[in-house]
C-alpha cells in the first residue's frame, strides 16, 4: 500500500519530476516559437523542404510538453502511472542516446547516463514500491 498522504515525495523523485517539468517548458515553448516562426526550424537539417513539416514538428513538440508536464506532475504526487511512463520515456531516450553513440555523437553521453540514472532509480530504487503503490 502507498505510504501516507502525510508523506512528502522524496527529494529523488521530486529531482526527477523537476527535470521533465524543465523539459516540459523548453519543448513547448520551442514548439510554439517554431509555429510561429518557421525559420526557427531552420536549425533542423532537411526539414524546411518537406511541406508542412515544420509546422507538424511544432505540433509534436507542444504535445510532448504537454506530456511531459503530466509526467512531472504525476511523479510529484508520486503517481504510479506517471512512473511507468517516465520509465518508458526513459527507456526510449537512452536506447536514442546509444544509437547516437554508436554512430559517433559522443556529446549523447550525457543523456544515456541521465536516461538510465532516471530508469534505474524508478525501477529499482529502495523505496519505489512504498512510494508509489
Amino acid at each position: 500500500k502507498k505510504e501516507e498522504i502525510t508523506m512528502k515525495t522524496p527529494m529523488e523523485v521530486k529531482l526527477i519530476s523537476e527535470l521533465h517539468i524543465l523539459a516540459a517548458v523548453f519543448s513547448f515553448a520551442f514548439g510554439v516559437l517554431i509555429l510561429i516562426e518557421e525559420s526557427i526550424a531552420s536549425i533542423l537539417p532537411g526539414i524546411t523542404h518537406v511541406p508542412n513539416a515544420v509546422a507538424a514538428i511544432g505540433v509534436i513538440l507542444i504535445v510532448f510538453g504537454l506530456i511531459y508536464l503530466f509526467i512531472g506532475l504525476g511523479l510529484w504526487k508520486t503517481e504510479n502511472w506517471a512512473r511507468i511512463v517516465a520509465i518508458v520515456f526513459a527507456i526510449i531516450g537512452a536506447l536514442g542516446s546509444a544509437f547516437s553513440l554508436i554512430t559517433g555523437q559522443l556529446t549523447y553521453i550525457v543523456t544515456l547516463v541521465i536516461h538510465g540514472v532516471i530508469a534505474g532509480y524508478l525501477i529499482w530504487g529502495k523505496r519505489m514500491k512504498r512510494i508509489f503503490f
